[in-house]
């Protein structure tokens, strides 16, 4: 795609040179916003007027599928109607995880902003289809980036959006264009994106398949089977047994707290999260399996360590392993736990693990020089699966960088699209 013709020299950050038909402003002179008021919990009802919060605000449009929030209709008339969203306004989350986000409204059904989400109303000057991309371009995010450095929460509202240095085509009909060239691109780059993510979920949901096939049932396929006794483990190998957990290791918990972690630590600190701290004490040394007891980790989070750490007071430590390998033991508590936990809790979230339902936990046990192969076949199981993993990861990272990259160009005016048509299909020039 080719540049336009004559540039000039601007004074926004990131940017340096817009086209010469262009224009540059503050954000505040070309779009009105207003920031939703601050909601309380005991305000929101059963039904009643729909309050968009954070979470609706999704990169395919706004959703109240899995979460929805009411005020009455009385207050709604009474102090809030002001702040009632119109059908085409743009909609922009500013923070959370949703933070950035943006998506138009566009259903005739009467909602109202809550506190984060912010409303965009456009002006003569600028088109709703152009402003979408505008705010996602780089220059746009690097300068709230800047704006909101030193704030406790990575938030931001009115005050921001006022500072805001922006330029655009002062020709309408331009940035119907530009918004139509990356309507068309985006579009494509989105398709190639959502179907490698489909991809990546169905190879996860192959290698589970795979390595609890391994666990529970061995490698050989012309072993006899026998029933174990309990319907989530079903047929086991005949020469196989079952141990409760607490007849082959010990368990215990850590005496550390989060606010015990130091960035430059010489040690790991296992939490009750994924991610692995550092800090300059252990008091272990040898070979265990760490996991939450409490928080959103229960029966999600698993580590295999070997060698010197520390861990939390609240994460179970599985140690001094007899009768079955430490490797064996992480693969099939990973791969089965949340089977005993889901089955013991009725609610489809567990908070808290206690130490019976740890120490009760059935293993399936093959032979020590059966564990030794089952674990090497995972391991390379979970290698290759990783491997093609990986790589489309990270075909979508390049790809979803070459979309920013892409939108930045084109409403900086970095490329000239205004003779640009999309590319027919056969059906369509028949």
């Amino acid at each position: 795609m080719k540049a336009h013709k004559e540039y000039r020299v601007v004074d926004i950050p990131g940017l340096y040179t817009i086209p010469k038909s262009w224009i540059d402003g503050k954000f505040k002179y070309n779009v009105y916003y207003q920031e939703g008021p601050g909601l309380r919990h005991w305000q929101f009802m059963d039904r009643g007027v729909k309050v968009i919060c954070v979470t609706n605000i999704t990169e395919n449009g706004i959703d109240f599928s899995s979460y929805t929030k009411y005020i009455s209709k009385e207050e709604y008339e009474s102090s809030y109607k002001h702040f009632t969203v119109k059908k085409g306004n743009l909609l922009i989350a500013s923070s959370g995880a949703s933070w950035g986000k943006i998506s138009e409204y566009d259903s005739d059904e009467i909602v109202i902003l809550n506190t984060s989400t912010i409303r965009l109303e456009t002006s003569k000057r600028i088109l709703n289809s152009f402003l979408k991309y505008l705010l996602e371009s780089q220059y746009i995010q690097d300068q709230l980036s800047i704006l909101i450095t030193g704030s406790c929460q990575p938030n931001f509202g009115p005050t921001h959006l006022s500072k805001l240095d922006i330029c655009l085509p002062s020709d309408i009909d331009e940035q119907r264009q530009i918004a139509a060239y990356l309507d068309y691109k985006t579009t494509q780059i989105n398709r190639f994106i959502n179907n490698r993510k489909k991809q990546t979920e169905l190879l996860e949901e192959r290698k589970a398949k795979t390595i609890e096939k391994a666990i529970l049932r061995g490698i050989n396929k012309e072993i006899t089977l026998k029933n174990s006794g309990f319907d989530w483990i079903g047929q086991i190998p005949n020469h196989w047994e079952i141990w409760k957990l607490k007849y082959l290791a010990r368990i215990t918990t850590g005496n550390k707290d989060t606010v015990d972690r130091e960035d430059d630590g010489e040690y790991p600190f296992y939490v009750r999260s994924d991610n692995v701290e550092r800090i300059s004490t252990h008091s272990f040394d040898g070979e265990a399996i760490l996991t939450a007891g409490d928080g959103v980790g229960v029966a999600k989070v698993f580590h295999y360590a070997y060698g010197k750490f520390d861990f939390h007071q609240r994460v179970y430590c599985i140690y001094n392993f007899r009768k079955v390998l430490g490797k064996y033991a992480y693969y099939y508590i990973k791969t089965n736990f949340i089977k005993e936990v889901k089955k013991q809790s009725a609610s489809t979230t567990v908070d808290s693990l206690r130490l019976p339902m740890l120490n009760n936990f059935q293993i399936t046990l093959p032979p020590i020089h059966e564990q030794k192969q089952i674990i090497k076949y995972v391991e390379k199981e979970l290698n290759d699966y990783d491997e093609l993993i990986s790589k489309y990861q990270n075909q979508i990272d390049l790809m979803q960088e070459y979309k920013t990259a892409l939108i930045s160009k084109a409403v900086t005016g970095k490329i000239d699209v205004r003779e640009w048509q999309p590319k027919q299909t056969v059906n369509e020039t028949v």
